[in-house]
């Protein structure tokens, strides 16, 4: 095996070695998915790729995972996406592993491995030797990483993890070079060196010192200065205006990480004929073109409607369920609201008309 960086994680039983710049390159992806979203970000995924020789893993290379985020920000594939992902494991021969990404500003994403994480590594890395890389990327932190791999004698419902790393500093690290000692002072200057340390003596001229045609040497008397005290106010005024404007334009295109976001408040009603309509506040979601609303009535899978600029300022949205509990969740950008309805089973009309006595 040609060792390139060695992954330097000792509670893991096999041996695992990522090539030049792969580490680096995985960091630059999991930080543009933390930057996709203000305080959510998204979660990315994709395969790793290299080789298995001597018991141990030389991971080469990787290959993202295209992930729509239909059910949220984390990375939670689709039936489709998955189908489409194991076409393209298929062919990918040399798949080592599967990486996931986990933003860790976001509330929803668990910084661990998921049921869904670990259904979708069974699913795209069946092998038993495959490993699981789950990359934690923070704001203004070191991104962190941890490798994973199927328990030893486990059919594959245990996962073994081990220690969570520094994730490009393990390729920085591996390529500094220390600085050469200095040579010790030597405690006598040999016999050779005695004429090259003594002081040379200067014999000093007898030039004179050039006077100022004007004045004397300590400058021109009585001259005035350059600028007077009135004369650097507008400068200041000015400057400090520039400062301002600065100020509040940066105030104002930041606005959506200090001002308080309104409130989405989704509620949700039903009437007789199990018909349940979906309403919130429009006027919280003005700079969205788009959003997600997704329907869970015990039946899977979920239903995930998508709408659009215009549905979602008119606030509002029905839907035909089937009768019991009812979670919906509305997710737009870095908003998401939650409601709970219970469908109460269709009548007809005429069960709920007043019954009418029959004549005397």
């Amino acid at each position: 095996m040609n060792p390139n960086i060695h992954w330097p994680d000792e509670t893991l039983p096999v041996q695992i070695y990522c090539a030049l710049g792969v580490l680096t390159r995985l960091e630059m992806i999991a930080t543009d998915g933390l930057l996709a979203i203000p305080r959510t970000g998204l979660g990315v995924g994709g395969f790793l790729l290299g080789k298995r020789r001597n018991g141990g893993i030389e991971i080469l290379g990787t290959a993202e995972i295209s992930c729509s985020h239909a059910l949220g920000p984390a990375f939670v594939l689709t039936s489709e996406e998955i189908a489409a992902s194991l076409e393209f494991a298929a062919d990918a021969t040399e798949r080592v592993g599967w990486y996931c990404s986990k933003p860790a500003t976001s509330k929803a994403h668990n910084p661990n491995a998921t049921e869904h994480d670990q259904a979708l590594f069974n699913t795209l890395c069946p092998d038993p030797w495959q490993v699981m890389l789950l990359i934690r990327p923070s704001m203004g932190k070191t991104t962190t990483a941890v490798f994973g791999l199927r328990a030893p004698g486990d059919a594959g419902s245990a996962l073994l993890m081990g220690t969570p790393k520094e994730l490009a500093w393990q390729e920085l690290a591996a390529f500094q070079e220390l600085a050469p000692a200095p040579e010790p002072p030597e405690s006598e200057p040999p016999e050779d060196r005695l004429e090259a340390i003594r002081p040379v003596e200067f014999t000093p001229l007898d030039t004179p010192v050039p006077m100022p045609q004007t004045g004397t040497l300590f400058g021109i008397p009585d001259a005035a200065p350059e600028e007077t005290k009135g004369s650097r106010w507008p400068k200041r005024l000015l400057i400090a205006a520039i400062l301002l404007a600065l100020l509040s334009a940066a105030a104002f295109f930041t606005r959506s990480y200090w001002m308080p976001n309104t409130p989405i408040a989704l509620i949700a009603s039903s009437d007789w004929t199990g018909r349940v309509s979906f309403v919130w506040n429009g006027e919280a979601l003005p700079d969205q073109d788009q959003a997600t609303l997704v329907i869970d009535d015990g039946v899977k899978p979920l239903h995930t409607i998508h709408l659009n600029r215009e549905s979602l300022r008119q606030g509002s949205y029905q839907y035909l369920c089937r009768p019991g509990t009812v979670n919906a969740t509305l997710l737009a950008g870095g908003l998401s609201a939650t409601v709970t309805i219970n469908v109460k089973p269709r009548r007809s009309r005429e069960s709920w008309l007043p019954e009418m006595s029959a004549p005397p």
